[in-house]
């Protein structure tokens, strides 16, 4: 009797997962380690790595790194975004609601809650070859 079929897309690799302390650490294992990736919101990659169109064999995890997240104001008024920051973060918050309503708007539009809550901004701006929301 053969064994059942798999269902689903499987990663054919399986790389080593670290969560690094800080940006410096992030970017020592970058540096350090052929074929490390960064993973944040992994909406791009995962399914990359599911489907067998990219390999990884490291994940280095910068979803926590305080030093990529969060919105302020700079000292000439512009906003400064983290590229950590989740989708959710950039459609709720007081400064872009303000100063940028197109841009919160179009982090509303994209995805369904659980790809806001997981997608970050640079993830959506740096997704090449696919459409995103953000860039338009």
């Amino acid at each position: 009797m053969a064994p059942p079929a798999r269902r689903g897309p499987v990663i054919l690799t399986e790389p080593d997962y670290v969560r690094p302390a800080g940006l410096g650490e992030a970017l020592a294992l970058l540096r350090g380690t052929p074929g490390a990736r960064l993973l944040a919101g992994g909406q791009s990659l995962l399914p990359e790595l599911r489907a067998g169109r990219d390999r990884a064999r490291l994940l280095v995890d910068i979803r926590r790194l305080a030093e990529l997240r969060g919105i302020t104001r700079t000292d000439a008024g512009a906003l400064r975004i983290g590229a950590a920051t989740t989708l959710a973060e950039l459609a709720a918050h007081p400064l872009v609601l303000a100063a940028a309503p197109e841009l919160a708007a179009a982090a509303r539009a994209n995805g369904d809650p659980q790809v806001r809550n997981l997608g970050t901004a640079g993830g959506n701006l740096a997704a090449a070859g696919r459409p995103t929301d953000l860039p338009v």
